[in-house]
């Protein structure tokens, strides 16, 4: 039943609190640099107006004879061949701390090369380069880097052409799931989001994740498994190493 008084308050809210951090959902009156709840710095963004509106390219419309006639050519990930995926894939993966998320990812980007990986939150740091030692990973075509700002994150995607993007964790950034669902789209290859899960089992940042995810992966104590997946069926899996 439509409650008009309910309305009224929410639409009032909005205008009042226009902006909101995408870490960890506080309102604010103004755009800021620092979230004044959890303290993190370039979270905030406004709820109406979004700077990848202009950056991203616009997905040109196709008629149904075109549409119908296009071949998805879905593939298997080198490193975990009971994992499938296809072309503008958006994928989550996500799990606890400590699960092994970041390992499995690198792993992925691994098999899906040439790939640029967003270290959003440990950044580029020797805990990074120890975990690429420990896996033996040492491609040139695997590129990191460490933008600032939304602008700096597609900049560094046109400079390095990658076929599979991963950013993790994707809680750290203001990129929403329709941001990186619509980089997926553009680029035509992989985008994996990787996402941190709070002690209650639900997922740091935006909620709407698994719905719109092509792929989701579970990753925990070294294992991964698929949850849902427009390309395979939900029962592979297998360890993360």
């Amino acid at each position: 039943m439509y409650d008009f008084n309910s309305s009224c308050a929410a639409a009032l809210t909005d205008r009042a609190y226009p902006f909101e951090c995408a870490g960890c959902g506080t309102r604010s009156s103004r755009l800021t640099e620092w979230c004044l709840n959890c303290a993190r710095s370039g979270l905030i963004c406004a709820r109406t107006w979004r700077p990848v509106d202009k950056i991203l390219p616009p997905t040109p419309g196709l008629n149904a004879k075109s549409l119908a006639a296009m071949d998805q050519k879905i593939f298997r990930v080198g490193n975990y061949p009971d994992l499938f995926l296809g072309p503008g894939a958006c994928v989550l993966g996500h799990g606890p701390p400590g699960a092994m998320k970041s390992t499995w990812a690198l792993r992925v980007c691994e098999s899906l090369r040439p790939a640029l990986y967003f270290p959003l939150e440990e950044g580029i740091s020797p805990v990074l380069a120890g975990r690429l030692r420990r896996l033996e990973i040492r491609s040139e075509d695997i590129v990191f880097e460490m933008p600032r700002t939304l602008a700096g994150v597609f900049a560094a995607v046109e400079a390095h052409s990658p076929f599979c993007i991963v950013l993790d964790s994707i809680q750290c950034s203001t990129l929403s799931p329709e941001d990186v669902l619509s980089l997926a789209r553009s680029r035509q290859g992989v985008v994996l989001a990787i996402c941190q899960e709070r002690k209650d089992g639900g997922l740091k940042g935006n909620n709407s994740w698994p719905h719109l995810a092509d792929c989701v992966v579970k990753i925990d104590e070294g294992k991964w498994s698929v949850e849902k997946s427009r390309y395979q069926a939900c029962n592979a899996g297998g360890s993360v190493l």
